[in-house]
């Protein structure tokens, strides 16, 4: 299914979350017009959600734009607000988790051999 297609829950989801805003809408200003307005949008609904396909469209593509743009900013942010700032402290206090150091200085290398026969009880509990 093509990104921009929706199907019919989406769009009868759709409805019922305008149902919702305007029962939200109508409980905050104590207007019973408006629960009027959110039983005839529920009717509208149940009998024939077709009626809010291009609100789903517009609603569920602008919940795809801000899921996009939020979690790119929300990784940016832990990038730089906790894994820069741990490697900043790591590399004052000399943590060298590569070893770069040692294998920079000598022709050797850095790999760690393990002379040890494996059997089949090391590959059921490998840790």
């Amino acid at each position: 299914m093509n990104q921009n297609e929706i199907n019919s829950k989406q769009i009868l989801d759709t409805g019922l979350v305008f149902v919702l805003i305007v029962l939200l809408v109508a409980f905050r200003i104590k207007n019973l017009q408006l629960v009027l307005l959110a039983i005839v949008l529920l009717l509208i609904s149940m009998s024939a959600p077709r009626v809010f396909s291009p609100l789903a469209k517009i609603w569920f593509g602008l919940s795809h734009l801000v899921g996009t743009v939020v979690s790119k900013v929300l990784l940016t942010l832990v990038f730089f607000l906790i894994v820069t700032p741990i490697a900043v402290v790591r590399k004052l206090l000399g943590g060298d988790s590569m070893q770069s150091r040692v294998w920079k200085k000598s022709k050797e290398s850095v790999f760690k051999t393990y002379d040890k026969e494996y059997k089949a009880e090391h590959l059921r509990n490998p840790y």
